[in-house]
């Protein structure tokens, strides 16, 4: 048994919303997406926004909340994410270093146009969740992280050099690039009676995907390169692999103008996502067949107002992440011996519920100015290893796959309003995100 080469690309919280990969190549390893609601005022109240969802970004929120739109009106917003990748960097087990590589991307997010008739409410939308780009060279700057695996599992180097049957094993070196896109193109209606409404949205959804790993397996003579990769594509699965249609369900109560509720059921996407592997220099076989997976997600939340200009919004969502280790494909081992599979076996992802709380007061006069705060706790749920800890195999997994962080985010924004004009700022951060967002809406 030899050992194996990842990236560890940890806690990516795009707070557009979630997803992470059920293989352990290199490239995707301990990816932490989150799938929040758009829209930079949502963001700005720290993504609190299913009990209040009285703007167009509602549509995908909760569809539910589009009734208490009066006119017509269309909306943009732009977001600028910068996220940080923790990559392994040396140290020896259980020591092992790390160090942070940063990547941003900028993209319109989120564009919709809302359409009220009667005690209907019609809208079209487009919202990209999620785009993320990186490419990195661990290798050119860092020495690979070392353990020392004895017959029963990883010790100390100083009792390795004391046992007969013990070896120092390394993680390969590696390179990565991993391009990551998903589009949503949603139609939305809301129905509303008195102080109840319902919403639903249809979304079809669409990925693309292209993440591959370079490892240099240092166990073979000459230490031949191989490529792994993971990559969407209908070569494999037809046309059907890149797509997925899937709905969003929601209502909301608002027995007053002081107070509402709603709940939102977001169901789950999966896209085809094979994987190839083979020596550099040669055409690139399938080693496994997995999929890329969006987890379902059922959220509450509640808004309040204490006072005429001040909003206080609370939610709470479930999000199903467990279901991402489903036909998990192992290709830790892929290379060595000259292309062997071995399946390790032992990597989980938890399923989550998270908090969000934000606020909101205006600043009275002839332009409202609106001033807004939040903060959400993004429980960890990347995949981890949580096997045993014999084979070399099962050691590189834990050292590569130890599992995110809790993360704190906390939020703030801005917006003026006029009748026809509406435009919001918001800034997200938390130890691995920074989140910049505008909004603008115009009224008909």
């Amino acid at each position: 048994m030899r050992t194996a080469g990842f990236v560890l690309l940890s806690c990516l919280a795009f707070p557009v919303a979630l997803v992470a990969q059920n293989t352990d190549i290199e490239a995707l390893s301990g990816l932490q997406f989150n799938f929040g609601n758009p829209g930079a005022r949502s963001l700005g109240m720290g993504g609190a926004f299913i009990g209040l969802a009285d703007d167009a970004s509602a549509a995908e929120a909760n569809p539910a909340g589009l009734t208490i739109l009066r006119k017509a009106e269309i909306s943009l917003e732009a977001r600028r994410t910068t996220t940080a990748q923790t990559f392994v960097t040396g140290g020896t087990y259980p020591f092992i270093n790390t160090s942070d590589f940063a990547a941003a991307q900028k993209s319109i997010t989120f564009a919709s146009a809302v359409v009220p008739a009667r005690n209907w409410v019609l809208a079209v939308y487009y919202h990209r969740p999620l785009s993320f780009r990186n490419s990195v060279d661990v290798t050119q700057r860092y020495s690979m992280p070392v353990y020392f695996i004895g017959p029963s599992g990883p010790v100390s180097r100083e009792d390795c050099a004391s046992m007969v049957d013990c070896q120092q094993r390394q993680i390969y070196p590696f390179s990565t690039s991993v391009d990551v896109q998903m589009e949503t193109y949603g139609i939305a209606a809301a129905r509303e009676w008195k102080t109840v409404s319902v919403g639903v949205a249809v979304r079809y959804q669409r990925f693309e995907e292209a993440a591959d790993t370079i490892r240099r397996d240092v166990d073979l003579p000459g230490q031949p390169t191989f490529i792994v990769a993971q990559t969407n594509s209908g070569k494999f699965y037809g046309d059907a692999a890149n797509s997925d249609v899937t709905f969003v369900g929601g209502a909301k109560w608002s027995p007053s103008p002081r107070f509402s509720m709603g709940g939102v059921y977001k169901q789950d996407a999966t896209f085809a996502a094979p994987v190839t592997a083979a020596q550099a220099g040669t055409a690139q076989t399938v080693i496994g067949m997995t999929r890329f997976h969006v987890p379902a997600s059922a959220g509450v939340g509640v808004a309040f107002r204490p006072a005429p200009a001040l909003t206080i919004t609370a939610d709470a969502i479930h999000v199903s992440y467990a279901h991402l280790t489903d036909n998990f494909v192992s290709v830790i081992e892929y290379g060595a011996g000259g292309g062997g599979l071995e399946q390790v076996t032992g990597y989980e992802a938890r399923n989550v519920i998270e908090r969000h709380l934000g606020l909101e007061y205006f600043i009275l006069g002839r332009t409202p100015v609106a001033i807004r705060g939040g903060w959400w706790r993004d429980p960890a749920h990347a995949i981890a290893y949580r096997g045993s800890l014999v084979t070399p195999e099962e050691v590189a997994a834990h050292i590569l796959f130890p599992g995110a962080r809790d993360e704190n985010h906390y939020s703030a924004g801005i917006g003026v309003a006029w009748q026809r004009f509406q435009i919001d700022a918001a800034y997200d951060t938390s130890r691995t995100l920074k989140n910049a967002s505008v909004s603008v809406i115009a009224r008909f």
